[in-house]
């Protein structure tokens, strides 16, 4: 291996060890407001940043996170130490999965541990993830140096010239499929297992808050309608003029002449 492949190597290892959960004794036991939960956060993660201007987490994805319920809503705008936890979760998560798959791991997590007085808190499932990572991070540098030498051997037959691209193109994608597959192991886990606990929960969470149907009530009358009514039935009969009673009674009189003609006729005639 050249000088320089040694070089490269020896500083993705180191980059690669520097990455580490954040200490759990690190975390504050005390209520925070959002302001100090950013500063505190941001300075843990530094490590896992690619570039020191880089923000861990932001105002608004906490904000974002609250209203998605993927992180539990804040009691009179104080983070507890389990706000914290999980926001950690979902930083970790977010570089490989998509946020509904992150709800689907999480719901369930901080319904049965999230401020739950019960045996195992969210700070214990916490530290136990931390132990267990501790005991991968060396397998995994094993790994990339099996992964970094095997793409050194690729290309045979490069130039000089083309074969430092060709060599750490073969490593990047060596990597990226490893990445790539894990990631689909990832999804048919969460589907298979995962997915159908939260629809679960769900579905127990709708019939527990379902109403009982009401009665049907009789409908309500508009506004307008019930002024209609109202002037309808208050309405008084429509008055009669002079000019119309007079009519009205030459009409009758004018009918009762004629018929009294029409019978004096029909006696002559017989």
């Amino acid at each position: 291996m050249k000088a320089d492949d040694k070089a490269l190597l020896k500083e993705i290892i180191n980059n690669l060890r520097a990455l580490d959960y954040i200490n759990p004794d690190a975390i504050p036991n005390i209520d925070l407001y959002i302001d100090q939960v950013l500063t505190f956060l941001d300075g843990q993660l530094m490590p896992s940043k690619r570039s020191p201007d880089d923000k861990a987490i932001t105002r608004t994805m906490i904000n974002n996170y609250v209203k998605s319920k993927l992180l539990p809503a804040p009691e009179k705008k104080r983070y507890t130490r389990e706000h914290v936890l999980t926001l950690i979760f979902v930083y970790y998560l977010k570089n490989f999965l998509s946020i509904p798959d992150i709800e689907s791991i999480l719901s369930p997590l901080t319904e049965r541990y999230f401020a739950k007085d019960s045996e195992r808190s969210l700070a214990d499932v916490y530290e136990q993830i931390v132990i267990q990572e501790k005991s991968h991070a060396e397998k995994t540098a094993k790994d990339l140096i099996r992964i970094f030498e095997a793409s050194r051997k690729s290309f045979p037959d490069a130039t000089e010239e083309e074969a430092d691209f060709l060599h750490n193109f073969s490593l990047i994608c060596s990597l990226s499929f490893e990445v790539y597959m894990k990631k689909k192991v990832l999804e048919s886990i969460i589907d298979q297992t995962i997915e159908p606990l939260s629809r679960s929960g769900e579905a127990s969470n709708e019939t527990d808050d379902a109403e009982a149907p009401e009665e049907a009530k009789p409908a309500k009358t508009t506004k307008a309608a019930s002024k209609a009514t109202k002037a309808a039935a208050g309405a008084k009969p429509v008055k009669t003029t002079k000019a119309a009673s007079k009519t009205t009674k030459a009409a009758a009189t004018a009918k009762s002449t004629k018929s009294a003609k029409s019978k004096s006729t029909k006696a002559a005639t017989k």
